[in-house]
């Protein structure tokens, strides 16, 4: 049965599977809701179903030690076997996000004691801009091309978590122009 919102894809079905393990493994004593948000490749098919991740990101609302070998299998698209496994190495703490993102994050649903989210659109773009390699450009340029992204909110956005982050500033400016520009031509009426 599922149990979040989004597309009902293989890749999905995975996704919670992957988060019901991670649910199994908290005490059972422990019956706070632990908030979940999806950031990286998860949270780009949650909005747009244009491509699956090998690993899942999270940004978790208590500090969980979890194994790094967390993973499940699934069955992709062209019928092979594919791997999801859950990314210990990701910390919010030196990702390029607003400080609101993980409040103003959508409710995709429950898994056990997981109180799912997912980044918004925008935040999601924004985390991009700070690491801007593998698959960021892309993701930047689905998420413009399906009307989620406005260039001047997303320059606004981004400009409040530069406040936040500590790193290259100059290297961002340059990615935050790059994604402007994809933003722009992929709503090629949108000046904003």
């Amino acid at each position: 049965m599922r149990r979040l919102a989004g597309p009902d894809t293989p890749f999905m079905h995975a996704v919670e599977a992957l988060l019901a393990r991670i649910d199994a493994l908290l005490p059972a004593e422990f019956t706070e809701s632990v908030p979940t948000v999806l950031v990286g490749g998860v949270a780009v098919h949650v909005h747009t179903a244009a491509r699956v991740s090998g690993d899942l990101e999270a940004v978790h609302g208590r500090r969980l030690l979890l194994p790094p070998d967390l993973a499940v299998t699934y069955i992709g698209p062209d019928g092979h076997e594919r791997l999801l496994h859950l990314d210990t190495n990701f910390a919010a703490a030196i990702a390029l996000l607003h400080p609101e993102a993980e409040r103003e994050a959508l409710p995709l649903g429950r898994v056990g004691r997981l109180d799912v989210r997912v980044l918004t659109p925008i935040d999601l773009a924004v985390s991009k801009i700070g690491r801007w390699l593998g698959n960021d450009e892309a993701d930047v340029r689905e998420l413009a091309a399906r009307g989620l992204l406005n260039a001047t909110a997303l320059d606004r956005r981004t400009r409040g978590a530069l406040g936040y982050f500590i790193g290259d500033l100059g290297r961002v400016e340059l990615n935050l122009g790059d994604a402007l520009e994809i933003v722009r031509t992929c709503l090629p009426g949108s000046k904003s």
